[in-house]
């Protein structure tokens, strides 16, 4: 965790947090169309590929400040058959990621109503965001 997440975190009740989170949030740095909505019916869609892709979800508080997300992926025999064959293609290469399909994220939140911060659990990597709407 970094210690811009730890100074935003905690600030805010829990019922604040849940408010705050429902809208419509761009990255700091990066693509401005590669949002993140989360709405007020537990709802979420991720635009991705400069807004070309978009996945959707549902999520919800499993704590104060953690959500977990589970998208609404299905991967067919097909498919798992081809990211079969491409990680045995990358288990050669010594810094290669394996590709995967994610089904479900766990992010603890800090939010204030302009800004978001997120720290995926799994993967330790840490997110940033503005409200856009």
């Amino acid at each position: 965790m970094t210690e811009n997440f730890n100074e935003m975190n905690g600030k805010q009740t829990a019922d604040q947090v849940r408010q705050w989170i429902v809208g419509v949030w761009a990255p700091v740095t990066g693509n401005p169309n590669e949002t993140v909505e989360y709405r007020a019916d537990g709802s979420v869609r991720m635009g991705m590929f400069g807004g070309m892709l978009s996945m959707d979800g549902v999520y919800r508080f499993v704590s104060d400040d953690v959500v977990e997300i589970r998208w609404g992926v299905s991967v067919s025999d097909e498919a798992e058959q081809v990211i079969g064959a491409i990680n045995e293609g990358l288990a050669e290469m010594p810094d290669a990621s394996q590709v995967r399909v994610v089904q479900t994220s766990i992010l603890q939140v800090a939010v204030t109503e302009t800004e978001l911060k997120t720290l995926h659990l799994e993967k330790e990597r840490v997110g940033h965001f503005r409200r856009v709407q």
